[in-house]
């Protein structure tokens, strides 16, 4: 089977996004059984990441760790709830656990000028002037959908831990796309997974990244939720499933240069992010102290740096097709 080539020229298209989310409870590599006819993977990398030996902790990291056709913008939409020193939307309050302030409101920018893309969020954080092919909607992709236009192209991107029924979202997505039409889901997965046994499972990092994903599965809207891509699809009707998996280092510990550059944007979005991540996952659902989880993440931000730590995140990118008709 080769690549997955996306309809052109697509007429319109759903961009699904929220920035910087933490992710059903199944955990990377559980999807189930698939008809090898129906699903191609790439796997994880086999092979380890070379660490670099020479790598040296950025001091830099985690500054900035503490600064995040369906609904109108009535008033209660506008509001937020804040907590902890940061802004959550109070919109479905409590759906969705990670921050909204201008930390995580950055868009990705339109330059497919010949495609109408619909932007749906939970809060009103969308920037003013935005291209004249480019509309958002204040909604609740958990409810049900009520746009009349079919879709050719769907992107989920970073929506783990947001979702409580994914079959039903993929159901939803698979309903209303065009013959056809293709979806793709790009989203990490929690807890961290190392190779070489550098990521202690007594250290405060790995116990930040399990306790992050055990309290969002107390709130029924786990991280893990990306290992059951897949099998999702599948039972939703979508064919040409392909997954690929990728290797995301914590730091700038590995040797390759390209995995050294993803390492330090993903340092830097942990940097920026960590807190907003966790402290309401911490608080509110294991009921941790304001106090108690800024004095862990101290501990958390040090190893995160520390490049004898071979930490990294596992992202899933999925996409499969909604069967064209005859």
């Amino acid at each position: 089977m080769g690549d997955v080539k996306t309809p052109t020229p697509p007429a319109e298209v759903a961009a699904s996004s929220a920035e910087n989310a933490g992710q059903t409870s199944a955990s990377p590599g559980s999807a189930g059984p698939v008809s090898p006819k129906s699903v191609e993977s790439t796997g994880l990398p086999q092979e380890a990441l070379v660490a670099d030996e020479n790598a040296t902790v950025d001091e830099s990291f985690g500054l900035d760790g503490n600064a995040s056709s369906s609904a109108s913008l009535s008033s209660s939409i506008l509001k937020y709830r804040h907590e902890n020193g940061r802004r959550y939307h109070a919109f479905k309050d409590g759906a969705y656990l990670l921050p909204n302030d201008d930390v995580e409101a950055e868009r990705m920018a339109d330059d497919n000028p010949h495609v109408k893309v619909i932007g749906v969020d939970l809060s009103p954080i969308q920037p003013v002037f935005i291209p004249p092919n480019l509309e958002f909607f204040v909604d609740d992709l958990e409810s049900s959908w009520t746009y009349t236009n079919p879709f050719d192209f769907i992107y989920v991107r970073n929506l783990t831990g947001s979702i409580s029924d994914w079959l039903k979202f993929y159901r939803q997505s698979f309903e209303h796309l065009a013959p056809g039409g293709f979806i793709e889901i790009a989203d990490a997965c929690l807890p961290l997974a190392c190779d070489d046994d550098t990521l202690d499972q007594d250290s405060a990092l790995y116990k930040w990244s399990k306790l992050t994903a055990d309290a969002a599965a107390q709130f029924g809207r786990p991280l893990r939720s990306a290992g059951a891509v897949v099998s999702e699809l599948s039972a939703a009707g979508f064919t040409d499933i392909q997954q690929h998996l990728f290797k995301w280092p914590t730091n700038t510990w590995p040797k390759d240069p390209k995995m050294k550059e993803i390492g330090a944007l993903t340092a830097e979005d942990f940097g920026r992010n960590i807190y907003g991540i966790s402290v309401a996952l911490f608080t509110r659902a294991l009921g941790w102290t304001l106090e108690e989880f800024e004095i862990f993440l101290v501990q958390v931000r040090k190893q995160m740096r520390d490049p004898k730590i071979h930490a990294y995140l596992p992202f899933y990118v999925v996409y499969g097709r909604k069967p064209a008709e005859n």
